[in-house]
């Protein structure tokens, strides 16, 4: 599980990230990012049950992105708060093609080096 630290849990901060944020929408989520005035950054995920209908997928998915994210926090640099919101397409990725996915995207908007 991503460290209480490092993630984002307040609805007033996610409101402000989905309004003032820069995005990137792809195939498989739309991610959300702005800076912050923290030494690190801080990560928070949507699952719709619109989107995704099975709890047990949804489930899935927030352990594989949580661990992803873990090992992220460590080379990210600090001061972004980062949001993802998945749609149903992500749930047919193994875990290896959503941790290189997710990699990629932070590192071309450059939260990870």
């Amino acid at each position: 599980m991503l460290p209480y630290q490092f993630r984002l849990t307040s609805p007033r901060d996610i409101g402000t990230i989905l309004k003032r944020g820069m995005v990137v929408k792809g195939g498989y989520f739309s991610l959300y990012w702005r800076k912050n005035n923290l030494p690190h950054s801080r990560f928070g995920f949507i699952f719709s049950r619109k989107e995704i209908k099975k709890a047990t997928e949804r489930n899935l998915l927030k352990r594989r992105v949580s661990e992803i994210t873990k090992e992220l926090v460590g080379g990210s640099q600090g001061g972004y708060d980062v949001l993802f919101i998945f749609s149903h397409n992500t749930t047919k990725l193994s875990f290896q093609e959503l941790r290189e996915y997710v990699h990629t995207i932070l590192q071309k908007i450059k939260i990870v080096k």
